[in-house]
């Protein structure tokens, strides 16, 4: 939920089969900035990978991702948002567009990518990260 406005996260038994796809309309929002969005209706098309530390030294090496039959090449654990954006869509054939938004907590030496998924090919596949030369912690 932003400060503005509301949000809300529906979802659907994966067991009773597929559903149509959701559509909103916005015709009845009143204000400039007043908008209204579905941001997902697939499985997997919003992703969040993990860098955390298993210990107290600091989380260093590189890593690659699977994504079905596809693989990135090495990913530092330092990667930014564009940089892993733009090594998604050279490597993964499948993707299309996505979208990675990245964040870190300094005190605790986590860091985070969402990745959201666009224009793919279907269905989303999950994304595997291997650690390869990964120290101190672990890509998930």
């Amino acid at each position: 939920m932003n400060r503005k406005g509301y949000q809300y996260i529906v979802s659907f038994e994966s067991a009773l089969g597929d559903v149509p796809q959701l559509d909103v309309s916005g015709e009845l929002l009143e204000g400039a900035d007043a908008k209204v969005e579905v941001t997902s209706c697939d499985l997997n098309a919003h992703q969040n990978l993990r860098v955390e530390p298993t210990s107290t030294l600091p989380v260093e090496g590189f890593f690659y991702l699977v994504y079905g039959e596809e693989q990135t090449r090495l990913l530092n654990v330092d990667i930014s948002a564009e940089e892993l954006r733009r090594t998604i869509l050279l490597d993964i054939d499948s993707i299309h567009s996505l979208v990675v938004n990245r964040d870190e907590d300094l005190n605790i030496g986590v860091k985070s990518w969402d990745i959201h998924l666009q224009a793919y090919d279907s269905p989303a596949e999950s994304f595997f990260a291997e650690n390869y030369l990964v120290t101190g912690g672990n890509a998930f």
